[in-house]
């Protein structure tokens, strides 16, 4: 999970190695399960879990204002979607480790 978060921060200056859709999806096998459970408190703290989720709740708004295949493009580093995206990204990576990798 850090290692996608991790990933989605670096996109703030360069399209992702593995592209944009790949990483929404790596994103996706860790989340989805979890979708509609809480997460254990023995794991996270509640703020990392609230950081977990509006990181996924950005990466939806983003699936839903972008194309189905999404253009590895530098021009969706722009969009406002895909910034919430890193800013949710980095937020989390900061309450679970108390900065964001560069």
């Amino acid at each position: 999970m850090i290692e996608v978060l991790d990933w989605i921060a670096d996109s703030r200056t360069k399209v992702p190695d593995c592209g944009f859709g790949e990483l929404i999806n790596l994103w996706d096998d860790w989340v989805l399960p979890l979708k509609g459970t809480e997460l254990p408190l023995q794991v996270f703290t509640q703020e990392e879990v609230s950081c977990i989720w509006r990181v996924a709740d950005a990466i939806e708004e983003f699936c839903r204002e972008t194309s189905e295949s999404i253009p590895d493009t530098l021009e969706i580093l722009q969009l406002g979607a895909w910034c919430r995206v890193v800013e949710a990204a980095e937020s989390a990576l900061v309450a679970m480790n108390g900065e964001v990798h560069r």
